[in-house]
């Protein structure tokens, strides 16, 4: 039996990016190998995504390509706005979260800076489920 695998590479729009999705209420919906570049315009701006998982299994979260003076981490969360699980490696060292999903659950992804913020450079997302 073959299986289809679908992937988007995604990467934000200009001039503002992704400065809309600074609430989990107006998370960007990504799926099963997506790959999402996005900045961090300042300290404050977080940035929310969110998935449903397409069946129980393990989902990987890598956050990487982050700027150079830029600490950036990353935090899962449950539709009821329980954190998960947190990746806070310091400096610009790439993030990983790996957590078991269930399928139809909703699940929300956070990144944002512990330090720093570049208008510039973009971080990459991704997220694959096994």
């Amino acid at each position: 039996m073959s299986q289809t695998v679908y992937a988007r590479e995604l990467t934000e729009w200009e001039p503002d990016g992704m400065h809309w999705n600074d609430k989990p209420v107006d998370a960007y919906n990504l799926y099963n190998g997506d790959t999402m570049d996005g900045r961090i315009h300042s300290e404050n701006d977080d940035d929310w995504f969110c998935f449903v998982a397409p069946k129980n299994g393990t989902v990987v979260l890598k956050l990487s390509n982050i700027p150079e003076g830029c600490d950036y981490d990353l935090s899962f969360w449950n539709i009821d706005g329980e954190e998960l699980e947190t990746s806070t490696y310091k400096e610009n060292k790439d993030e990983k979260i790996t957590y078991d999903v269930r399928n139809g659950f909703w699940y929300y992804i956070k990144v944002y800076s512990s330090s720093g913020s570049d208008t510039e450079n973009r971080y990459r997302l991704s997220i694959d489920m096994n």
